[in-house]
């Protein structure tokens, strides 16, 4: 599997009631990142920094998912532009194979 496979990631954080799926933007990995309502329950349990276990979901009908170690590289607030109102979320997978 490689990165250009992978087209969302699923997050579950304590504290928040449902699981989120974001879609991923940008497949290279040192850029990767998803979008996330700035209101969004879970975007106050994500730290930058932290480190947790994250399920990609692929392109691939033989491996359709794959849970990773990912960290957060970035929270950046957007106040313009077509995510005005969101936040990216930079993702590093730290365990890919």
């Amino acid at each position: 599997m490689t990165y250009d496979q992978l087209v969302s990631v699923e997050v579950c954080v304590e504290g928040v009631e449902h699981a989120h799926q974001f879609r991923i933007w940008n497949t290279e990995p040192e850029s990767m990142f998803v979008v996330v309502k700035e209101t969004s329950q879970i975007l106050e349990r994500l730290k930058v920094g932290e480190t947790m276990r994250m399920t990609y979901h692929t392109k691939d009908t033989f491996c359709p998912t794959r849970t990773m170690s990912t960290q957060i590289r970035h929270i950046t607030r957007e106040c313009d532009g077509p995510f005005r109102g969101h936040c990216i979320v930079g993702l590093n997978v730290t365990d890919y194979h």
